[in-house]
């Protein structure tokens, strides 16, 4: 597959965070606290995990030093998260980039479900969604609507880390599904990468109920090790080299 000014989206969902030292967990004893000091811990928590997780090193900085060196020319990338955490924002921050690279489209990773990260205008950022909410909550906010507009249009999207097991997960996709009949959506290729094959296998159904003409390419590896052994089936694709 060669083409020019062609993309892939990365969708990264906890499994990712996991992999690069965040394993904190929004236990079950939070849920007896009203929803707005769920959030006010879920941010005391994952800042505390974050300061505990060097800069400059993990699975997302190897990531990034793949696509850096070995995006081939006419293809680019951007990253969407489903996660609280920013450790994927703050990696491509430490690149100190003064100007963006061709194979970045954008700098900044759009957060799906609200971050505890700190910066620009608040009410353009996704607000935080907790797993047990429901999809009515989600704030098309101007962040989401890019990630939404973003994805539509691709044909080639990355899915590490997830399961899409609670309702503001599965709705989005049903809100992609919703447009596949006109958008290239419909026609996309999902590569899922996920080191449980019960989740593997879940996705890949949930995946074909949404969108029946797509193809999928399932991968039953964790994150970590998928990018360490070079991303292979994006190199399959001629995306990098």
């Amino acid at each position: 597959m060669t083409s020019t000014n062609q993309s892939v989206a990365w969708l990264f969902g906890r499994g990712c965070s996991v992999a690069c030292g965040l394993h904190w967990t929004v236990p079950n004893w939070f849920k007896v606290f009203p929803r707005k000091w769920q959030i006010y811990f879920i941010k005391i928590f994952i800042t505390r995990g974050m300061r505990g997780i060097t800069i400059g090193t993990g699975p997302y900085r190897d990531l990034i030093d793949l696509l850096s060196a070995r995006t081939k020319s006419g293809w680019s990338h951007q990253f969407i998260t489903t996660n609280w955490d920013f450790l994927l924002q703050r990696e491509i921050d430490n690149l100190n980039l003064s100007v963006k690279p061709k194979w970045l489209i954008n700098s900044n990773v759009f957060h799906l479900n609200g971050s505890i990260e700190k910066w620009g205008d608040s009410s353009s950022r996704s607000k935080i969604l907790l797993e047990s909410d429901e999809h009515l909550l989600r704030n098309w906010s101007l962040e989401a609507n890019k990630a939404y507009n973003f994805l539509i249009y691709q044909k080639i999207i990355v899915v590490a880390g997830m399961s899409f097991k609670c309702s503001v997960d599965r709705e989005f996709l049903h809100s992609l599904n919703s447009v596949q009949d006109d958008l290239p959506i419909g026609d996309t290729l999902w590569i899922i990468v996920n080191r449980n094959i019960a989740e593997l296998d879940a996705i890949g159904i949930l995946l074909r109920q949404n969108f029946p003409q797509s193809k999928i390419i399932s991968i039953q590896n964790s994150f970590e090790v998928w990018v360490s052994q070079g991303c292979m089936q994006i190199k399959g694709l001629e995306v990098i080299s």
